[in-house]
């Protein structure tokens, strides 16, 4: 476990706002390779069912829908009892590391216009799944292409607030937050307030994120030694600085990889504020790739002068395989039927269009 993370003042231009000291050992490997250790929690209710879709009346359950964790046998979140249930078991302690959970139903938490919850509270608060700086998500969660709807949180003084509020050495994908409200001081984001050494992979937001100081952004309010790609934002997305439509703070060797805002971002204060990301540390590497801004908000993609490396949508296939250092060239190649064969250090990968095509050859499981 970290022994200090320490929050340093925005107005320190050109530094990173985030150090970490003394990383949890366990956290510096891959986290794609998640391994599946045994857990202590157990999934005791023998007569937790499969529901159907309805609205979240604020109670919790006191198991999943089934499954045991395993990759081929994750567990399964039905309704929104059962997504609370997760909340206060990882708030309580249980990070689920190595442990996998997929969605099998829409999920519900209020109902109404997400748009007037600023000065009008639906009927149920969320809990957030990771709500402290140690309180975090480790295991592997799939939202399996269902949407979670009508999660609200107002807590202008709050840190890390999202539908994940802190994430380390995990994996979130496939999810799509829409219709919802979130509101915090720094860390704030409509997928993941804080993640580490994760991947998120295919996620869209399409809630309203309101922050008050820094670190605020659509996808991930602050992102370090993780790879973020395939991301939308669609949501509005306000702070006072490190704003961005996918990431407010890219972090230590944070990538962030074709994903796509659309969605209004803005600086209340006028702080460093990009389409795409809002700071991006370049003194500890990491790297912007091939994302794109179709908000015609005149932004520069990343608000700190950072350049990204422009999108792929007009190269061409010899294009995108020269500008990568991983894919070997001389294997990878184009069918009649315009299927693309990628050779990605060793593991051979078929994409359908060019658009598709991660020069960093990054293979999401």
């Amino acid at each position: 476990m970290p022994t200090n993370k320490q929050i340093l003042s925005s107005a320190i231009l050109g530094f990173t706002s985030l150090i970490f000291v003394g990383f949890l050992s366990a956290c510096s490997g891959d986290s794609s390779s998640n391994s599946e250790p045994e857990s202590s929690f157990q999934n005791t209710d023998p007569s937790a069912t499969l529901n159907y879709t309805h609205v979240w009346d604020g109670s919790i359950a006191t198991a999943f829908a089934g499954g045991t964790g395993t990759k081929d046998d994750p567990y399964l979140i039905a309704d929104p009892e059962q997504l609370a249930f997760l909340a206060q078991e990882v708030n309580g302690g249980e990070s689920f590391d190595g442990q996998y959970f997929k969605l099998t139903d829409d999920i519900v938490l209020n109902t109404g216009d997400a748009k007037s919850w600023g000065s009008s509270a639906p009927a149920h608060l969320w809990l957030i799944i990771g709500d402290a700086q140690y309180s975090w998500f480790e295991g592997i969660f799939d939202g399996d292409g269902y949407t979670i709807s009508g999660a609200y949180v107002n807590e202008p003084d709050a840190q890390f607030v999202g539908l994940f509020g802190s994430a380390n050495n995990a994996i979130l994908r496939n999810i799509k937050v829409v219709n919802s409200y979130f509101e915090g001081n720094m860390f704030v984001a409509g997928i993941v307030g804080d993640v580490q050494y994760s991947t998120v992979n295919s996620c869209t937001n399409e809630a309203i994120v309101v922050g008050h100081y820094t670190q605020v952004g659509g996808i991930a309010g602050e992102s370090s030694l993780t790879t973020i790609s395939n991301c939308v934002n669609k949501g509005s997305v306000t702070g006072d600085s490190q704003v961005g439509g996918i990431v407010g703070n890219n972090g230590i060797s944070g990538e962030v990889i074709l994903s796509t805002n659309s969605g209004s971002i803005s600086s209340e204060e006028g702080g460093t504020v990009g389409s795409i990301v809002g700071y991006h540390n370049q003194m500890f590497g990491g790297q912007i790739t091939n994302c794109t801004d179709t908000s015609n908000s005149g932004l520069a993609l990343v608000g700190n002068g950072y350049t990204p490396t422009p999108s792929i949508g007009s190269s061409s296939l010899s294009d995108v395989l020269s500008s990568s250092s991983t894919i070997d060239t001389e294997t990878s190649s184009s069918s009649d039927s315009g299927l693309i064969t990628l050779n990605c250090n060793g593991m051979i990968i078929t994409v359908e269009s060019i658009e598709e095509i991660d020069p960093s050859c990054t293979v999401v499981e």
